[in-house]
């Protein structure tokens, strides 16, 4: 078998298909990507440039193709950042190529950020992740952001206040959306959203709260009543944004 850190791994994935390496993860999601027995029959059958020809179907350039590969070589060689970070941002690409024309599910996103990320958070993937997903599909959910905007104090927990927000592009608020929807796990498509990104503010308000009047169900009704008002502001500024 050829000296090639793609075809190990490949190797290394059949005969154990529970091994969690580096290695055998980067098969697991270009199997998501291609279809597992399209990719992995060329590899039974020895032809391997029948692989190649699969990793360039959706169109990935045939010079990414080879950056990726001698990435990978790289990487099992040496374990540099470089090279890791390198090849992950080429199957975003692989990704992206294979996504442009198709909608992306938000169980597909969730199953590509498992294998990616592996419960870590790496600020450089996510970032190229998110740009990824933009560039897929600016509408996923929540994304007609101009006409979407969270409660103010969901940005104001990041550090944002709404004329931060009305100054900002789709692309950079799209990628503040996913960013606090990441940090809260709460899934893009998930219909109570609105909802649940209030609990947090009722949270992060209720023991700063100066209105406390000493009864909890009270100040329940007091915070909510307080943050309904706030919703009402930002969707009158998202609607001035819309029509601006």
């Amino acid at each position: 078998m050829p000296n090639d850190a793609l075809l190990n791994a490949i190797s290394k994935y059949i005969n154990n298909k529970e091994d969690i390496s580096f290695e055998t993860n980067i098969v697991r999601v270009l199997i998501h990507i291609y279809n597992e027995i399209d990719f992995l029959n060329p590899y039974l059958l020895h032809d391997y440039n029948l692989i190649d020809s699969n990793l360039l179907r959706y169109g990935l350039p045939k010079e990414e193709l080879s950056k990726f590969k001698a990435k990978f070589n790289e990487y099992m060689l040496n374990h540099n950042n470089d090279a890791f970070l390198t090849i992950y941002k080429i199957i975003m690409d692989m990704i992206f190529y294979k996504y442009k024309n198709e909608f992306i599910t938000d169980d597909e996103v969730k199953e590509y950020e498992k294998i990616f990320f592996q419960g870590q958070s790496i600020e450089a993937l996510n970032k190229y992740w998110d740009q990824t997903l933009y560039k897929i599909n600016n509408k996923l959910s929540f994304t007609e952001v101009k006409e979407n905007v969270f409660n103010p104090y969901v940005y104001y927990l990041q550090g944002k206040t709404m004329n931060d927000i009305k100054e900002m592009s789709d692309e950079k608020l799209y990628y503040l959306n996913r960013k606090i929807l990441r940090d809260y796990n709460i899934k893009m498509d998930d219909s109570n959203m609105f909802n649940k990104l209030n609990k947090v503010v009722y949270k992060a308000l209720l023991p700063k709260s100066a209105l406390s009047s000493g009864n909890g169900f009270v100040d329940i009704l007091m915070i909510l009543s307080f943050v309904a008002t706030e919703v009402m502001v930002g969707a009158i500024i998202a609607v001035q944004m819309i029509m601006r």
